[in-house]
């Protein structure tokens, strides 16, 4: 379990890497956070979550931020899944381009299978089961997280 007093900061020359404690938001999470803010402020407590929250604002300004920060760890949760130094070759870019293609062709081959217009693929019908065996092969499994947030973005289109 993450506390907010797990951040760390490593810096080398003019780069740096902020790591914070991940927080889940839901409708209650402002009450909370300014109700906590109060207490630090009336008890004479340190300030921990008046500086957690300072930071955040500094790191979010707007959606394009949270969904900047969203790519970001898809991408490293996506990373994990694969073994250690196997996709040391691709930066985020080419890394993130790769499972976004890829995990496009799967939940479109598949959602084309499930309502049967397999025929918008163009694709000869020796070539589907194929494609299907090739699905199962080890080397070729995508990151479940790529799926399910391609999925999402599949949902919010239909």
């Amino acid at each position: 379990m993450q506390r907010l007093t797990d951040v760390t900061f490593y810096a080398r020359w003019a780069l740096g890497l902020l790591t914070l404690p991940r927080v889940f938001m839901d409708k209650t999470t402002l009450t909370i956070f300014l109700n906590l803010v109060a207490h630090e402020n009336t008890s004479g407590l340190s300030s921990l979550v008046t500086n957690y929250l300072c930071i955040l604002d500094l790191i979010i300004s707007n959606a394009d931020d949270v969904k900047e920060l969203k790519y970001v760890a898809v991408l490293q949760e996506a990373r994990k899944s694969y073994t250690e130094g196997s996709t040391d070759n691709y930066d985020d870019l080419s890394f993130g381009k790769m499972m976004f293609l890829d995990g496009c062709f799967i939940v479109q081959f598949l959602h084309w299978t499930y309502m049967e217009k397999l025929e918008r693929m163009k694709m000869k019908s020796q070539d589907i089961p194929v494609v299907e065996r090739d699905f199962l092969l080890l080397e070729n499994q995508l990151p479940v997280i790529v799926l399910k947030e391609l999925a999402i973005g599949v949902a919010l289109i239909l």
